[in-house]
């Protein structure tokens, strides 16, 4: 059993929040807290807070700035705030919340699996090991493929999917075709940054052109060791290279769909160990069975806003809650024939561009189906497609529809609304 609450009977628990620009607003995880405990939000472990959230933060709870400070220091730190518990809401700051939260007897993910939650290579080694059909990878960087003779001798498919061994939101993914590709795309990469090169896998046949992509995720809940899903989502289709711009919630699977999926995603958060914590974990329908992309130890970005559209479960305050080693009320799962949440992104094509105008988003505002929209970029701003799905979108909606068969027409309407003017980066351009 995990460790709950240490504070005093009268007082409220204190939670650490490692927070990082880019998950969650600090306004959300405020909201989500407000009636079960006050926060210390632990800054400066990954990157400065700008101007703006030094004078934000100190409003909505304790700040803690920890930059420069070893982990010792760090664990000292936060034993002397009297944190009750840990929490991430990104990828990143996985591992470093394990290591405090193993030091200090909190509530979260062992040090071992935070690691394969973090690491998408040893993510799939521990998959494979744990029963899981997972598609061929290799381990691979600018340095270890320098040549297309080395790329030629690795033991791959063609085509297959490069992406960054520790990245998130679809950043620097690649689908590669060939040996010469692989090479033009690690020789424009970073020397620092280390990859997975692995199999690409299918769409099942009935996906393609289908209006609806054949990648799903699952939510998953898990207390002491006990997985149950809180719903399944689906998937607009996905956006080359291979960038995801919106989904919806619940999914357009039936019955049998989707307790495949959800059996394999309860299969996946076992093999990784996890015994406690909220889960996004996206899975693939493909010729041969579901199979899994990857494994995220945290709440999904849009997937609390997805939930409240239709009346769902609090999901960031659960999160919390177990991050306290609290209990979470009983649920039942998102019903196939719920009202249907959506979330929509305008992504630029494949390159590097400047916004030169954008004309209108005033009308998706205006339709009523769309709760809130926004733009990412204004004119002026650059975009790029390695950004991925996540950070280089253009502008993003969501709102909520009363059936499936409401949705796909107004995600055709939504795609063709607005326009975008854009401009090839000067760095793209031909001297």
């Amino acid at each position: 059993m995990t460790q709950g609450p240490k504070h005093d009977g009268g007082s409220r628990p204190r939670l650490a929040v490692m927070y990082e620009v880019g998950a969650f607003s600090p306004f959300e995880i405020r909201d989500a807290a407000q009636d079960l405990c006050d926060l210390v939000w632990v800054t400066g472990w990954s990157s400065p807070l700008d101007r703006t959230l030094t004078r934000l933060l100190p409003r909505l709870g304790t700040v803690l700035d920890v930059e420069g400070l070893g982990r010792d220091d760090v664990i000292t730190a936060l034993r002397e705030a009297g944190v009750d518990g840990i929490v991430v809401f990104s990828d990143v700051g996985q591992e470093p919340a394990a290591e405090i939260a193993a030091a200090l007897g909190l509530a979260f993910h062992s040090p071992h699996t935070a690691l394969l939650l973090r690491d998408k290579f040893e993510q799939r080694l521990a998959l494979r090991e744990g029963g899981l059909p997972v598609p061929a990878v290799i381990a691979v960087c600018r340095e270890s493929v320098g040549d297309r003779e080395a790329a030629e001798d690795l033991e791959m498919t063609w085509p297959a999917v490069l992406k960054p061994r520790r990245g998130s939101g679809g950043r620097e993914t690649f689908l590669v075709r060939s040996p010469e590709e692989l090479t033009a795309v690690l020789d424009d990469a970073s020397e620092e940054e280390r990859f997975i090169l692995e199999e690409y896998l299918a769409d099942r046949a009935d996906r393609i052109g289908s209006g609806v992509a054949a990648m799903v995720s699952v939510e998953l809940v898990v207390v002491d060791g006990v997985a149950q899903h809180i719903a399944v989502s689906g998937r607009f289709p996905i956006v080359p290279p291979l960038r995801e711009n919106g989904g919806f919630l619940p999914s357009h699977l039936d019955a049998e769909e989707s307790a495949e999926v959800i059996e394999v995603a309860k299969r996946a958060a076992a093999a990784l160990g996890v015994t406690r914590g909220v889960l996004h974990i996206e899975i693939k329908q493909t010729p041969v069975g579901p199979r899994i992309i990857e494994v995220n130890g945290r709440v999904g970005g849009v997937v609390p806003t997805l939930l409240a559209q239709i009346g769902g479960p609090p999901l960031l305050t659960w999160a919390l809650r177990l991050a306290l080693g609290l209990d979470i009320p009983a649920f039942a799962p998102i019903a196939a024939d719920s009202r249907v949440a959506f979330y929509y992104a305008w992504l630029p094509p494949v390159g590097e561009y400047v916004v030169r105008e954008v004309e209108s988003f005033d009308a998706v505002r205006a339709i009523p189906q769309v709760d809130h929209a926004w733009l990412n970029r204004e004119p002026g701003d650059r975009v790029s497609s390695r950004e991925g799905g996540m950070f280089g979108h253009l502008a993003a909606a969501y709102g909520a529809v009363d059936s499936h068969e409401e949705l796909w027409p107004l995600a055709d309407e939504l795609q063709r609304v607005p326009s975008f003017t854009l401009d090839a980066s000067p760095a793209q351009l031909p001297a």
